[in-house]
């Protein structure tokens, strides 16, 4: 997975499903598991790899207060309001 958000993911696979494939793309985390139902809406294959940009069906809230946290520590958010800077 090289991005993600509570909509989308864009994944890197194996194989390249077609356009428009719906599929079911299982996140494991520690103890927690992710199973989400979701669209294929790009598929490239290039240089040996397959990239899939993936429209997510249906989540969970948890799954988008996961994502949401993740989002805020890559721009610094937490840090931001515990130190108010």
């Amino acid at each position: 997975m090289t991005n993600l958000s509570c909509t989308g993911l864009h994944i890197n696979a194996d194989t390249c499903p077609p356009n428009e494939t719906d599929i079911e793309v299982v996140l494991i985390l520690g103890d927690e598991v992710y199973r989400l139902p979701a669209r294929v809406k790009r598929s490239l294959h290039a240089n040996d790899v397959c990239c899939c940009g993936t429209e997510l069906r249906d989540t969970s809230k948890r799954y988008c207060e996961f994502v949401t946290t993740i989002q805020e520590y890559q721009d610094g958010s937490p840090f931001k309001k515990r130190t108010g800077q």
